[in-house]
Formats: C-alpha cells, sequence, structure tokens
C-alpha cells in the first residue's frame, strides 16, 4: 500500500525521561502488536523542521505528545485541535519551531502533507527525571492508554475508509 492511504502515527518524546517516553514507548508497542500492518509509525524526541520529510504524502496524521496541563487523569488522552498544543511537551516547544509553524512552512515550501491531522495528548505526571521507567502512577494505567490509543487508531482508519489489514 503507498503512503497516500496510509496514516502516519507519530509519537513525541524521550526514553530516558521518565513519563515523556509514554508516546514514544506506545508508538514501539503499536509497531510490534502487528495490529496495523498497514500503518506507519515513528517517533521524535522534539518537533523541529528535520521531521517535514518524514512526514510527506500521508492521507492523515495522527500525533500523539505527552501533556502536563493538571487538567486530566494520569493517563488520560484527549483530543486536542492543533492551536491547543500549547500544553504538550513536544508539540510546542520553546527553544524549536511549534508543529503548526513546521506543517505551514513545509506546506509553504511545497510539501505535500495531510490537511487531515489528529492530535492527542497524554496526561502525564513526571517529564524531568531521568529514568527509563514509567511513573508509578501512569505504569499502573499504560494497559489502558495503550488499547485506547488502538481505538483511536481503529476509528480513524474507519472514519478514512481506508482498507488496511487488521
Amino acid at each position: 500500500m503507498n503512503k497516500q492511504n496510509k496514516i502516519l502515527v507519530v509519537g513525541f518524546g524521550s526514553d530516558i525521561l521518565t513519563d515523556d517516553a509514554v508516546s514514544a514507548r506506545l508508538i514501539k508497542d503499536i509497531e510490534l502488536s502487528d495490529l496495523f500492518l498497514d500503518i506507519d509509525c515513528c517517533n521524535f524526541i522534539t518537533s523541529s523542521m528535520d521531521m517535514i520529510e518524514n512526514l510527506c504524502g500521508y492521507k492523515s496524521l495522527l500525533l500523539i505528545d505527552a501533556i502536563k496541563s493538571g487538567k486530566y487523569t494520569i493517563g488520560g488522552l484527549t483530543s486536542l485541535k492543533l492551536d491547543e498544543v500549547d500544553c504538550t511537551l513536544h508539540l510546542s516547544n520553546f527553544h524549536d519551531h511549534s508543529f503548526s509553524e513546521i506543517l505551514e512552512t513545509a506546506r509553504k515550501c511545497g510539501y505535500k502533507i495531510s490537511s487531515d491531522v489528529h492530535v492527542y495528548g497524554i496526561e502525564v505526571e513526571e517529564s524531568h527525571v531521568f529514568s527509563a521507567q514509567l511513573s508509578e502512577n501512569l505504569k499502573l494505567v499504560y494497559s489502558d492508554v495503550k488499547n485506547k490509543a488502538t481505538e483511536v487508531i481503529r476509528n480513524l482508519i474507519k472514519n478514512l475508509n481506508i482498507e488496511i489489514e487488521l
């Protein structure tokens, strides 16, 4: 299947920063599960212009990042609008470009990037402590987070009428 009929699931986060790793871990688990054989997955430590070429040509983009908003329960998977990503840890970045700036720049430069962009945040507890382990509270609900993310992908596939081997 070519990329024009695929969804790209993108995670953001570092494997060594406690809960910041939740979306990276989720992306790895989705890839290893073989539940969705015809989606592509990738992870970035932060959002930057380097990612543009990886985003090109897909029917839809699904972005998953850790959020630390204090509004949701730990492990809560929340749909966000692209202009609401200021609470995410990587899609809005003080040092680099925000994800919406990256998309805008890429499109102005002629890159073919889908306008069908879905953003989800996972509420986290600890994201600035060096550790390869999730916090205890996030560990307790991680399987629920994974199940919810899997359901989001299934619904996206169904809504886009993509013929994907499940």
